[in-house]
């Protein structure tokens, strides 16, 4: 007996909001179904996108957007909604109060050059309403955590803005020491705003920001543009941006600015982080350069050991693992103070990989000796013998830095090692943030093909495909085989979907002609067998006597992912998918019914990217208690269920109500954890 989940606790949910998506209309549809059916994401959807928001209807930033602001900038009481300062000031008429209210680029123009004749000059999306002073005062900083306040900052009432040195290593304009160049921070109700801003520019732009070259307009620029077409930014910074993004989602006063925008009379065009926040994340946050075949481990959850060797007393002396996964460090002490510090990762197992990368983004500030990347196969401690040494890097910020462990492949306790030294002084001493750091191997699913051959292998062969038709694997013709016998080829594949053909030489597939030579022939069930001078049907004696054929493929548990043969002519094909190596817990049998495919502890989501409802399907041995959360990406339980012992089966939630982004079904079953993601859209 298995058992069953009965939900008797409600989730406790906001309604849909129908208005916002009847404001939407049709503007995401065909954005919506490649991320919904083709799993749409990384740079592609951004490409998609770009081609969606671009080409605009380019208003005028003088009249046209004062006109805009004192229609919707405005609160109910007349006052003009500014993001940065607390002020009581009101339009006359469509026009803005002198001398007291600019329109603020949020991404300064100065990070362009300054021109006022091109399309982002006067670009709704980036502009803001803003009290003179505080215009002034932001100047063209970028965004950041204030450290260290100046003047009249932060402000007392809200928006509580702040302006003051850079409190992250995300800055150093000036390309000497960090934390002393100015950021603004915005209220924390506004750091969304700003930051689905920057995210929009970074998409309705990018052709002109790398082409125009726009890290190399001026020294804050070169601080916060990486000339990468997919981040735009600078790691950090833009690690900064989806934080806020996510910490602050859209509120209702960016949402109906946002359909302003978009109207006709307007520039309609829309910001699809405002309506569809998640896509951020399945921009910036997913795995957009795993090859096929590649399997990752994300190490961004403080995973690596920090080992001093030498200490000094420098401002951040040792590896620091921060919130989110980044490691710091800075050890400066303006005088020849030595430091050297390690981060070690380990042991991997390289027994049975063929490719072994570390990925990861470096952010570096000063000068000073580059960070060293080495291996060891048999100790973990930094003053161990045998530390081989890959390549040294960190001398300028990267973003993806691949390095090559192919030399350790093949040992079964590989040590990574990353070795940090500094001299303490000025010109010997770099800081470095390290951010995004994955371990990447060869992977594939061991599938076994069983062919059990008709009377002539020598006319049947197969290939499987991949979802761009490329051809994966492929056997025959089987001419030296005997007939009626059987084979099993092997081959390994990454996770994804495939289709098997089979095929045969002459059109009628696993099956032997069955009548005279004369007529066009008759086939029979798989596995019967014919005898010389038998009669089929009415159309004469078997010409070629033997079993008719069939064939098998199943994953590494042996679980059945394809199959097929008898007489199915030319060709015959069958799909079948892989998750983790295996078939997925639930596949159509020929009737279209959902059958389970495994009997261990299973849990399987349908869809992964959902708007309205969510199906889960489990299974657990009827010896284990259970427990289901649902939980935020941060790991905040949203809802407990309960379970109750009825058989296996599936279940539907409501989600509607959900925010967007990334959510977790988590299953909990004796001493089994299984974690799940879906994306509420």
């Amino acid at each position: 007996m298995k058992k069953i989940f009965v939900f008797s606790t409600l989730l406790t949910l906001l309604l849909f909001n129908t208005s916002e998506a009847d404001a939407q209309g049709t503007y995401y549809d065909n954005v919506d179904a490649q991320v919904v059916n083709n799993g749409l994401a990384c740079m592609p959807l951004k490409q998609a996108l770009h081609d969606l928001i671009d080409g605009h209807t380019v208003r005028d930033y003088s009249t046209d957007f004062a006109a805009f602001i004192c229609t919707y900038d405005v609160d109910a009481n007349g006052f003009i909604i500014d993001r940065y300062k607390n002020t009581s000031a009101v339009c006359s008429g469509s026009s803005l109060p002198g001398g007291q209210i600019n329109r603020e680029h949020v991404l300064p123009r100065s990070w362009w050059g300054g021109s006022t004749s091109v399309d982002q000059f006067s670009d709704y999306h980036n502009l803001f309403p803003s009290d003179v002073g505080t215009n002034s005062d932001k100047s063209a900083y970028p965004l950041g955590i204030v450290g260290s306040s100046i003047g009249a900052y932060p402000y007392t009432t809200f928006p509580m803005t702040n302006i003051g040195l850079d409190g992250l290593p995300c800055t150093n304009i000036d390309n000497t020491t960090n934390f002393d160049d100015n950021v603004f921070e915005p209220d924390n109700a506004y750091k969304g705003d700003f930051a689905r801003a920057f995210l929009y520019m970074a998409v309705r732009y990018q052709d002109e920001i790398i082409s125009q070259n726009w890290d190399g307009i001026n020294p804050t620029t070169v601080s916060v543009f990486s000339n990468d077409i997919l981040t735009i930014y600078e790691p950090c910074l833009l690690s900064l941006l989806l934080q806020w993004h996510n910490q602050d989602p859209p509120s209702q006063l960016e949402i109906d600015r946002n359909n302003a925008i978009a109207l006709a009379a307007n520039q309609g065009n829309r910001n699809p982080f405002i309506d569809h926040p998640e896509y951020a994340d399945l921009i910036w946050n997913t795995n957009c350069d795993i090859a096929p075949g590649v399997c990752e481990n994300r190490l961004d959850n403080c995973d690596w050991n920090a080992v001093s060797v030498v200490t000094n007393t420098g401002t951040q002396a040792t590896w620091i693992c921060d919130a989110t996964g980044n490691y710091d460090i800075n050890a400066y002490t303006n005088s020849n103070n030595p430091s050297e510090q390690w981060l070690v990762y380990g042991p991997v197992d390289m027994t049975t990989t063929t490719t072994a990368n570390l990925v990861l983004d470096i952010t570096e500030n000063f000068a000073g000796p580059d960070l060293e990347f080495l291996w060891n196969a048999t100790s973990g401690s930094p003053t161990a013998a045998g530390w081989n040494s890959v390549m040294m890097a960190g001398n300028t910020s990267v973003t993806g830095l691949v390095v090559n462990y192919g030399a350790a492949v093949g040992n079964s306790t590989v040590y990574l090692g990353i070795k940090y030294t500094a001299t303490g002084a000025a010109g010997g001493t770099h800081a470095f943030t390290l951010s995004n750091i994955a371990y990447q191997s060869s992977c594939c699913a061991g599938i076994d093909l069983s062919i059990n051959f008709d009377g002539f292998p020598a006319q049947t062969s197969w290939d499987i495909v991949d979802a761009n038709n490329n051809v994966v694997a492929s056997g025959g013709t089987y001419t030296g085989a005997i007939g009626n016998s059987n084979m099993l080829e092997s081959t390994c594949l990454p996770d994804g979907c495939y289709t098997l053909n089979f095929y045969d030489a002459i059109g009628n597939g696993m099956c032997p002609f069955q009548s005279s030579a004369s007529s066009s022939g008759t086939f029979i069930t798989p596995g019967t067998l014919i005898t010389p001078g038998s009669v089929v049907a009415t159309l004469g004696s078997v010409v070629a006597p033997g079993l008719c054929g069939n064939y098998s493929l199943s994953d590494a548990n042996g679980t059945t992912l394809a199959s097929g043969g008898g007489g199915f002519g030319s060709a015959q094909s069958r799909t079948f998918c892989l998750t983790n190596g295996l078939a997925p817990l639930w596949h159509e049998d020929n009737n279209h019914t959902k059958k389970m495919t495994t009997e261990s502890v299973q849990l399987q989501l349908v869809p992964n990217l959902v708007r309205n409802q969510i199906t889960l399907y489990y299974s657990v041995p009827d010896t284990h208690d259970v427990q289901l959360y649902i939980t935020d990406i941060n790991g905040r339980v949203m809802q407990q269920y309960i379970r109750q012992a009825y058989d296996n089966g599936q279940t539907q939630i409501d989600v509607s109500g959900l925010q967007s982004g990334f959510y977790v079904v988590q299953l909990v079953s004796g001493q089994t954890v299984i974690s799940k993601k879906f994306v509420k859209v």
